[in-house]
């Protein structure tokens, strides 16, 4: 096991700021001692606790991933109050932050369960401390001490973790930037000459000629050729967003506009209430954003059913949902749709999501889906005022 001398030196010089020391890891031992048999029950009232919250159901819903993490935490609980807290202990503890990183825990949900679990550990070394101050105040600090470097461990081991994504992604939109240039030279072009000569040879066809829905299909499949090669080229290099006074209202019935010209959400119905407010953005990258999602929406329901779209002021920023009432999406599908060229659809590049999640990140905003208990999916997005 191979930890870097940097990162051992910053997992010392964090103990050392909190103050733990040898009779700090003394009475965790003591603690364990006392309270070992406790922990299946203690792990049990966890999970309890968590998975009465909504999100985390969303995220924990296969239940033997549920019992390989409570086998997790079973061990976890023990080494912690064990040690010996060293380079080992530091890697393990790093390994865990990286765990919940993919699988997309939110470090909200981690730092919430750390305070279950310390209030059930501070009752425990109360009760069996009884009469003896000395050690019961001198466990408590032990475990104040071990848990806060506990938490400062896995918020470093997330900030790492997405720092490490986030160069990732830089890396390979520089790739797919060169890939895309060479698509567009080598593809693009050539493929709207073949499109006019069809066109062309269409215009010959008589009237009546069997041939012409060949002609009129094959123009059709060129046309979405030429969709998915501006959806590679939008993704790999987006434009930065041109920013003015701008109707978020006007902006979303444009946009409902261009819905109704696609014969497939003809029957789509979409209403739009709250308020009106005018946002510094970008109207050209907004439309094909809210169009995008709109379409997911009204692909969702077969093209017929009902999106509400609604607007509101929220603090600082202005919050945009859609809520259609479609079949919703499944979890593992949910966990995986703003990833690039992820998709469900026989006919999709995987790259709408994804470019309105950027979109929305450009103009200083956020994007979240959900799947209300109700049914249906709810998209909410958050813009700057």
């Amino acid at each position: 096991m191979s930890v870097s001398p940097m990162s051992l030196a910053l997992f010392e010089e964090l103990k050392h700021y909190i103050g733990f020391e040898a009779q700090d890891a003394e009475a965790l031992a003591w603690l364990l001692s006392k309270v070992n048999g406790k922990i299946p029950a203690i792990v049990e009232d966890f999970y309890h606790h968590i998975l009465q919250h909504e999100g985390t159901r969303r995220i924990l819903q296969d239940p033997a991933q549920v019992e390989r993490l409570k086998g997790t935490l079973r061990t976890w609980l023990a080494e912690t109050l064990s040690g010996p807290h060293d380079a080992a202990y530091y890697e393990r503890r790093n390994r865990i932050g990286q765990v919940h990183v993919r699988v997309g825990l939110p470090q909200a949900y981690v730092f919430s369960a750390m305070a279950h679990i310390r209030r059930h550990l501070e009752a425990a070394i109360v009760e069996e401390a009884g009469g003896d101050r000395t050690r019961m105040v001198g466990t408590l600090a032990a475990l104040a001490k071990i848990l806060d470097l506990e938490l400062a461990l896995i918020a470093g081991s997330y900030h790492e973790t997405e720092k490490f994504r986030a160069l990732a992604e830089q890396a390979g939109l520089a790739r797919l930037g060169e890939m895309a240039a060479i698509v567009a030279h080598e593809v693009k072009n050539p493929l709207a000459g073949i499109g006019g000569a069809i066109q062309v040879i269409g215009s010959h066809l008589p009237s009546a000629s069997p041939d012409r829905p060949i002609i009129q299909e094959i123009l059709k499949r060129i046309e979405m050729l030429n969709g998915t090669i501006q959806d590679l080229l939008l993704y790999a290099r987006p434009r930065p967003p041109k920013l003015a006074p701008v109707s978020l209202r006007g902006v979303l019935q444009d946009t409902v506009t261009l819905l109704a010209q696609d014969p497939m959400a003809r029957e789509t119905r979409i209403g739009i209430s709250g308020e009106d407010p005018v946002v510094p953005a970008d109207a050209e990258l907004l439309k094909p954003c809210f169009l995008n999602l709109l379409l997911n929406a009204s692909q969702a329901m077969g093209g017929k059913g009902a999106v509400d779209i609604a607007i509101a002021t929220a603090g600082d920023r202005i919050r945009v949902t859609l809520k259609d009432d479609g079949p919703g999406i499944p979890p593992e599908v949910l966990a995986r749709i703003f990833e690039p060229f992820f998709s469900t659809k026989h006919k999709g590049t995987g790259l709408g999501l994804p470019i309105a999640k950027r979109t929305v990140e450009s103009h200083g905003g956020e994007i979240r889906v959900d799947c209300p208990p109700g049914g249906g999916t709810l998209v909410t997005v958050l813009l700057p005022r």
